[in-house]
């Protein structure tokens, strides 16, 4: 019987040894690391009826020492764990999760994570999904996408709080202007715990966000989260054509507070679906006047007003407060701070 059971030690010590020198992910790792713990486990208690009562004690050390072992086989040699299950997100990200750390497989290189860190990979690695199609059937989205990580592009429907948006799906507005269009509330997809500054992000723009499907709540309203997200920078807001639509007369119409003189509107526009009207980004503190006239040269006309030439247009601030944009052509200044709204 000892022959037996040092035969049996050895075969377990071999079947728990062996899985670490193999660098794949495979299940048949994992099998024989469990086959090798049992055969051990009865090897150390075969004729030794007084060891039963620690076999739990016993079993408890083998683990902690498999999945040290795995931690160590990773940081040294960057193989696969064993103990962890594998989530595939795309053909070039996958993430191994274990008890106390995950592992990103981002096309071949790694990275150990604590469960702290965001998304790891390149964000070309997941395929972009619009937030109209994800939403299109929630609960089917959440099935198929549970735990894995996916990339959306839809417009913000709300901030909240300080490292939170939710996106909801959408419908454009006939007239594209200042990125208005009719959510449906009862679909949306939350993202927490974001690192950014909410005062860079406003309701209704674009935004393209990278997260780990982590749960659904499928009462009243239909909500997807997502954890471990990203917001990517899409760099649709970095540069813009302008419009200025001039008119041939000196009319004055005012929109917040700024009055425009021989100018029936000016517009930024960053996409052909992305079209924004000065005043509303003057309004929405996205633009300013200090922004728009730095770097412009000061020019003192009457008593007390500047004037800024832009490329474009004119901006006068007045004395008395006022701030006017002016038509180009308009080289009269006199009294033009007294203004007479049409």
């Amino acid at each position: 019987m000892k022959k037996i059971k040092y035969i049996l030690i050895i075969v377990g010590l071999l079947l728990m040894v062996i899985p670490y020198f193999i660098h794949i992910f495979s299940i048949y790792r994992l099998i024989s690391l469990a086959i090798g713990i049992i055969v051990f486990m009865v090897g150390i208690c075969l004729n030794n009826k007084h060891l039963a009562y620690k076999i739990p004690l016993y079993l408890l050390i083998l683990i902690i020492v498999s999945l040290s072992l795995d931690y160590v086989n990773y940081t040294l040699f960057k193989s696969r764990p064993i103990i962890a299950f594998k989530v595939k997100s795309s053909n070039k990200v996958a993430t191994y999760n274990s008890f106390f750390y995950r592992i990103y497989d981002c096309d071949g290189k790694y990275t150990l994570d604590d469960y702290n860190k965001n998304y790891q990979c390149a964000p070309d690695d997941v395929e972009t999904i619009s937030i109209n199609q994800f939403l299109e059937n929630p609960a089917q989205s959440y099935k198929e996408y549970k735990n894995k990580f996916v990339r959306l592009e839809g417009k913000i429907g709300s901030i909240i709080g300080a490292s939170s948006l939710s996106l909801n799906a959408y419908t454009e507005a006939e007239e594209v202007k200042n990125g208005y269009v009719t959510f449906d509330l009862e679909k949306s997809v939350n993202v927490n715990e974001l690192d950014i500054d909410p005062k860079n992000y406003f309701n209704y723009d674009y935004v393209d966000i990278i997260g780990r499907v982590d749960g659904f709540d499928d009462g009243d309203k239909q909500v997807i989260y997502l954890d471990d997200a990203i917001v990517v920078d899409n760099h649709i807001y970095d540069k813009y054509e302008l419009i200025v639509n001039n008119i041939s007369t000196n009319d004055v119409t005012k929109a917040g507070d700024i009055y425009y003189i021989g100018i029936n509107s000016i517009f930024y526009k960053y996409r052909e679906d992305i079209l924004y009207e000065l005043d509303y980004l003057l309004s929405d503190k996205r633009e300013s006047i200090d922004n728009l006239i730095k770097d412009t040269e000061e020019e003192k006309i009457n008593d007390g007003d500047l004037l800024y030439k832009l490329k474009d247009y004119q901006i006068i601030l007045c004395d008395n407060k006022n701030t006017l944009i002016v038509n180009n052509r308009i080289n009269k200044y006199d009294d033009i701070c007294e203004i007479k709204e049409n």
